[in-house]
């Protein structure tokens, strides 16, 4: 099933899930799979990059960059990889304002991602465009929780509605909370830099 809430007041902006795996192959050994929502944007962004099992340096750029207010991850991901996890709340205090939401592990299924793409698809303004996120599984992962919890989907007034833009890694600068915080580039909760 692909859901989300009954009405349009439920849709949060600055959402992030966020799906990360175990993969000795990849450079830092985590593949995480990001997908973003803004309904103030009116723009769903994702990306699947690989990471420090430790530090989530990229990880932890992209969150900062961006002002989410929410990060959704699995009820699993402390037992999976526990220092994604604890790396991932160092990383939520930092910013200030990030809300960690733990849903189960059956809202990232991989079987529901044809059907998550086809409805995604309803709601952007290049309904193909949703089709490029079936190449990126991690990130693919990451859009079944997102759909299931951002509550556009649903809400005729979204229909169509949605740009979708791939997050390219080499557009990530890596600066992470504290190098931002230290640059006064924006306060902890994303609102500007002090004197705005």
């Amino acid at each position: 099933d692909v859901g989300g809430s009954e009405g349009s007041e439920a849709v949060v902006a600055g959402i992030v899930a966020l799906h990360c795996r175990v993969d000795r192959d990849v450079p830092g050994g985590i593949v995480a799979g990001c997908v973003s929502f803004s309904s103030a944007l009116r723009q769903l962004s994702y990306t699947q990059l690989s990471d420090s099992a430790t530090q989530l340096v990229h990880v932890d750029a992209l969150l900062a960059q961006h002002s989410f207010r929410e990060v959704i991850v699995s009820t699993t991901l402390a037992d999976e990889v526990p220092t994604v996890a604890a790396a991932l709340d160092r990383i939520a205090q930092r910013v200030g304002g990030v809300r960690i939401v733990a849903v189960p592990a059956a809202d990232f299924s991989a079987a529901a991602i044809p059907e998550t793409i086809r409805v995604l698809g309803e709601y952007l303004r290049v309904p193909g465009h949703a089709f490029a996120l079936s190449e990126l599984p991690d990130a693919a992962a990451a859009l079944v929780a997102l759909v299931r919890h951002a509550g556009f989907v649903g809400d005729a007034a979204f229909r169509g509605a949605f740009s979708l833009k791939r997050i390219s890694t080499n557009s990530i600068l890596r600066l992470d909370t504290a190098a931002i915080a230290a640059l006064n580039v924006v306060s902890p909760t994303g609102e500007g830099a002090k004197g705005d």
